[in-house]
């Protein structure tokens, strides 16, 4: 049905292009391109207990891309089990129903949903919702009619839960009217459907351009990046570009309660060279991609983490949906940095009880522990592999 502002919206109550079997596993070979059967066998894991170690939770779920394909992590039946890990894209997710490339999964706070795009080198590629459970699942397909619907973010507001995403990659700062290019769009959740998609706001105001990196708890802070890094502060409508425009990656907003007092804080990558970072602890030069930061709206680094033992870099970290932790790949020491593979995924323990969140800003705080949670031993995961964390509160 074509909605105003231009854009269609796709609801699919069952499984799409599985040559019309409703239901269709969408593992089974007869569903799916045959070429695409899982490769996370390939994979070695942590166990469920060193996982829940290093969560403190018992209830957790990961989500991640691996060879073109899209996996869900939940726990095993044991702590000394291996996690389970079940393939959740179908092969069709690319335009006109061809083989896809999922990236950007992304869980909905209370870990029920889970959003991806279908296809990362697609141009008018397509935003996908399932529910975010190890069995088959009805799939929702959000589509614009007229381009991208790109790095789907949950934001609830009241008791409404909405899906933003953006209509491009790259951010541009227009610094005569201190706007980002592009545009974001949302649709809210409607019990088990979406309603139709349209131009987005955020505490009741409009959204500058295509802001991509995710909206804090509260509403007040909204985050973009891939270019220059923009924080917008919507209680003003002030929009603050930082890092001397120097362009920054992967951008992802903190999970913080709503009352928390550092709810502007958010989750970047740099790359590196001459130009120091600015932290609270002052200047740092860093390699390329060295350090994860966590940034504040003062443009400082609040916090930072060092690759792990045996690793040199980091790639595509993730803020979790639980304000302690995140997802990222490391760089396996020894490899070539720009040849795009030999990465292990890790969770990284940000803090304890959110005390980044509450503690000093005249000091710069570091990762507590790192865990590799998935790893193999040929050409590992690839840069432009993507994760997400869902941790129980």
């Amino acid at each position: 049905m074509l909605k105003p502002h231009g854009i269609l919206l796709l609801l699919l109550g069952g499984l799409v292009g599985c040559n019309d079997q409703t239901p269709c596993p969408q593992w089974s070979p007869s569903c799916r391109d045959a070429s695409r059967t899982s490769s996370a066998s390939a994979l070695q894991y942590a166990s469920t207990g060193e996982i829940r170690d290093l969560l403190g939770k018992a209830d957790f779920k990961v989500a991640f891309t691996y060879q073109s394909h899209l996996y869900l992590l939940t726990p095993g039946a044991t702590d000394a089990a291996l996690p389970v890990v079940k393939l959740v894209d179908q092969g069709n997710e690319g335009q006109g129903g061809s083989v896809g490339n999922p990236t950007s999964p992304t869980f909905s706070p209370d870990g029920s949903w889970l959003a991806f795009v279908g296809d990362r080198k697609s141009k008018g590629s397509t935003t996908f919702i399932v529910k975010a459970e190890p069995s088959l699942q009805p799939r929702l397909a959000v589509a614009r009619d007229s381009g991208l619907f790109y790095e789907p973010r949950w934001h609830a507001e009241g008791a409404t839960l909405w899906l933003y995403g953006v209509n491009r990659a790259m951010s541009t700062w227009n610094p005569t009217d201190s706007t980002v290019d592009g545009a974001t769009f949302r649709a809210a959740i409607k019990g088990s459907s979406l309603d139709s998609l349209g131009p987005a706001t955020v505490a009741g105001r409009a959204v500058p351009g295509a802001f991509k990196g995710g909206i804090s708890l509260n509403g007040r802070w909204v985050v973009t990046s891939y270019g220059s890094s923009v924080l917008w502060n919507t209680k003003d409508n002030s929009r603050t570009l930082l890092n001397n425009g120097m362009q920054q990656c992967n951008p992802s907003m903190n999970p913080y309660d709503s009352s928390a007092s550092r709810s502007d804080y958010f989750m970047i990558l740099g790359f590196g060279g001459a130009t120091p970072v600015p932290t609270v602890a002052g200047d740092m030069i860093e390699g390329q991609h060295e350090h994860l930061w966590i940034w504040n709206h003062a443009d400082k680094a609040v916090w930072k983490a060092d690759p792990p033992p045996n690793h040199s870099s980091w790639q595509r970290p993730r803020w979790s949906t639980h304000p302690d932790f995140a997802t990222a790949l490391a760089k396996r020491s020894g490899t070539p940095l720009d040849d795009g593979i030999g990465y292990d995924l890790y969770l990284v323990k940000i803090s304890d009880n959110a005390e980044l969140a509450n503690g000093s800003e005249a000091t710069l705080q570091s990762a507590k522990k790192t865990l590799r949670l998935a790893w193999d031993n040929d050409a590992g995961f690839s840069e432009p592999d993507l994760s997400h964390l869902w941790v129980a509160r």
